[in-house]
C-alpha cells in the first residue's frame, strides 16, 4: 500500500459508522515494503488514563480516502506490550 505515510492521523471507522480513532503508527513488513497493521488510538476518556492503542489489520480495510479509513471491525485486535511501547512514543496530531 503506497498510502500508508498519508494513513498517519486518518480517522479511523468501522462499515457501521463506529470512529475508532485516528491512526498514530503504521507497521510494516520486516522488509519495509509492505503495510501489516495500523496502529489506532482510540478518542480519548477521562476515566481512562493508560490508552490502549488498537491493532488494525491491513485486510480489514474496507476503503481508504485521504479523509478517513473504514475498515470491517470485527476482528480488531490489541496489540502486544512492545508495540504499543513503540506506538504511543509518536507525537498525535
Amino acid at each position: 500500500m503506497n498510502q500508508n505515510c498519508s494513513a498517519l492521523h486518518l480517522p479511523v471507522f468501522t462499515i457501521t459508522g463506529q470512529y475508532l480513532g485516528r491512526v498514530v503508527d503504521i507497521e510494516l513488513t520486516p522488509q519495509g515494503d509492505q503495510v501489516v497493521n495500523f496502529c489506532v488510538r482510540p478518542p480519548f476518556s477521562v476515566t481512562r488514563l493508560w490508552q490502549k492503542i488498537l491493532l488494525i489489520n491491513v485486510r480489514q480495510v474496507v476503503s481508504f480516502t485521504k479523509e478517513c479509513i473504514v475498515v470491517d471491525g470485527n476482528n480488531i485486535k490489541l496489540p502486544t506490550t512492545a508495540s504499543v511501547g513503540l506506538a504511543t512514543e509518536l507525537p498525535v496530531g
